[in-house]
């Protein structure tokens, strides 16, 4: 199915409400470092015209730098896989050295158990 212009907009627009919702149902028991890199994915994928955005470690790691200074470990993002708020993406590249991530679109917003 391929969205117009418009369409893809308020898709866009949707998914960064849900998500938000998401980060927002958050409890205080969240970890800080996770919680940044969370939001550097979705300030990243705000630079896509898609419903769930695409994204690597070395991309998402240039925005949190930009973001909050400092840098981030890339198993920072399989933990977010293990949230559910990322998904694998297709195969790695180059012999296995980029893990490329989609950011989840869900129908519903849900609270995140975050672990420390």
């Amino acid at each position: 199915m391929r969205l117009n212009a418009h369409e893809a907009k308020s898709v866009v627009a949707s998914w960064a409400i849900i998500l938000s919702q998401r980060l927002a149902n958050m409890t205080n028991e969240l970890d800080p470092e996770l919680k940044r890199v969370f939001l550097a994915c979705l300030d990243y994928g705000k630079t896509q015209d898609t419903p769930q955005p695409v994204i690597c470690y070395s991309w998402v790691a240039r925005r949190h730098e930009a973001m909050f200074g400092g840098t981030f470990h890339p198993s920072r993002l399989h933990q977010l896989e293990r949230l559910g708020v990322l998904a694998k993406d297709g195969d790695t590249s180059r012999g296995g050295g980029r893990r490329y991530y989609r950011i989840i679109a869900p129908t519903e917003p849900m609270n995140i158990k975050w672990s420390r």
